[in-house]
């Protein structure tokens, strides 16, 4: 209706709310507006949602707390086949050859991610160019 089509961006930005409880009434006001199967789920969110009232805030966890809210938490998750199963991770480490191993290790203590030296090396880029100086010069 055309009272639903003004109140959406509203209420939208309700889900949005940077105070939890607040948040938290706003969805349960959004779960309760929809029928509880994934496939009506799946549908309203790739279908007849509209997003963009969300602007630039990531919607995506909107559509995934509406995903798992239709889960039934008493009844169990099961594959339809076994032989689809993936083996564990620590079990495909643990079957490489030690040189495989001792590379994963190595990888995995690694603190920092790419884009954070990348930016720290440019903060210090960008304050050398604003000093005149560079620390190094005599």
């Amino acid at each position: 209706s055309e009272l639903t089509s003004k109140l959406e961006p509203a209420f939208l930005a309700g889900l949005r709310c940077v105070q939890p409880h607040i948040r938290a009434k706003f969805f349960e006001v959004f779960d309760a507006s929809m029928r509880k199967r994934l496939h009506d789920r799946l549908l309203y969110v790739v279908c007849s949602q509209n997003w963009e009232a969300m602007g630039p805030h990531f919607w995506i966890k909107q559509c995934i707390e509406l995903m798992l809210s239709s889960a039934c938490p008493i009844s169990t998750l099961q594959n339809c086949s076994p032989t689809s199963l993936l083996p564990p991770v620590t079990g495909v480490i643990a079957m490489a050859d030690p040189a495989d191993r001792a590379a994963f290790t190595q990888l995995a203590t690694v603190k920092e991610e790419p884009s954070d030296v990348e930016s720290e090396a440019g903060d210090v880029k960008e304050s050398e160019g604003e000093g005149g100086e560079s620390q190094t010069e005599g």
